[in-house]
């Protein structure tokens, strides 16, 4: 038979089981997909919280499996009729529960994170079946424990709403940061206080989605889809940082207070959900294995932000390796004023062997 669930069911109606320019495109797509499947293999489902519901649904086709080998024992034609309840009961699940959660799935991490969750372990149950039950069942009727036909079809359907979600959270986030306009003048400028604001509001959506999320998805799709939603926020910062044309030195001052507050609430928004926060040492980021798109380049620029040659020297190989040339070229620019090398014969200094 299929494991029982190794955890109790939490208050909530939870239960237990275990076993494009932004990263949303068609490669994230494949990215993800991987990542499911290195979480568990066929035998084994990584430690996750299913709605109640779900639950009962893998009991039931447990419990009507155990009928299906009796009958199938005994000769009984009975025995394929139970096969296909099984069958219309997957079914049934695909089309209702999506439609009865419709604007949920789209709008609520929590929700779909669920939806997730259950569709995982409903592949889980219908994969692992055959395992269960091929001892069991005559060799003339093995077919009666094979549903792997509709593994595709389940598993599509939680992976397509989750990314749909995504989505909408990444233009959640997009709108949350519009008042963000790093061209703004001084730390004294409303224009400050109104992205400061902006960037609060874009971590908190961050955070709170983690913090959805966290109450059923394995830990490590919880990790990498909270890394990818701060990505976000970054690479946003990150773009309008680099278009910028000048800064005076007020606008640096108040430049590296917005980077370093992103960077500080990031952190908190990761640690909220158990997540290990990147270290404060850009040096350290590049050995480190938290991989969030943008973030050692903000952090990169939060430390040299207003600096001279001399530690944009020191901290060579950083900046080699994290940013681009135009970017390291731009954040030159940004930096100098009276310096004694322009910035593009630094960028030659910087790329020498010597």
């Amino acid at each position: 038979k299929l494991p029982s669930k190794q955890a109790t069911p939490h208050k909530s109606n939870l239960t237990a089981a275990t076993s494009a320019d932004l990263g949303l495109d068609a490669s994230f797509s494949e990215e993800f997909s991987q990542l499911l499947q290195q979480e568990g293999g066929i035998l084994r489902l990584p430690t996750m919280n299913v709605s109640s519901a779900t639950h009962r649904l893998v009991s039931l086709i447990r419990t009507l499996m155990d009928e299906t080998v009796k009958l199938a024992g005994e000769g009984d034609a009975a025995a394929e009729d139970l096969n296909r309840l099984v069958r219309e009961l997957c079914a049934l699940f695909a089309i209702l529960r999506p439609y009865a959660q419709k604007a949920q799935l789209r709008t609520s991490p929590h929700s779909c994170a669920i939806f997730l969750a259950d569709c995982l372990y409903l592949v889980h149950a219908l994969l692992i079946l055959p395992y269960a039950y091929r001892k069991q069942l005559p060799s003339n009727k093995l077919n009666l424990s094979i549903f792997i036909d509709l593994v595709p079809q389940l598993r599509i359907l939680g992976e397509s709403h989750f990314l749909a979600m995504l989505r909408h959270m990444q233009e959640q986030i997009a709108v949350a940061l519009g008042p963000c306009d790093l061209a703004a003048g001084g730390a004294q400028d409303r224009a400050y206080i109104a992205a400061e604001a902006a960037l609060g509001s874009a971590v908190q959506r961050v955070k709170l989605a983690a913090q959805g999320m966290a109450s059923s998805l394995p830990q490590q799709l919880l990790h990498e889809t909270a890394g990818l939603l701060l990505g976000i926020v970054c690479q946003d910062l990150r773009g309008k940082l680099f278009k910028l044309q000048h800064a005076t030195p007020d606008q640096v001052g108040y430049l590296s207070a917005l980077l370093a507050f992103a960077l500080n609430g990031g952190r908190q928004a990761l640690a909220a959900v158990g997540m290990e926060t990147p270290p404060e040492d850009a040096e350290q980021l590049v050995r480190s294995s938290i991989k969030i798109p943008s973030w050692g380049a903000l952090a990169v620029a939060a430390d040299l932000l207003g600096s001279g040659f001399s530690r944009f020297m020191e901290k060579r190989m950083l900046l080699l390796t994290t940013l681009r040339k135009e970017e390291v070229l731009k954040l030159m620019y940004l930096s100098w004023r009276d310096e004694f090398l322009p910035p593009e014969e630094a960028w030659e200094a910087l790329n020498s062997d010597e």
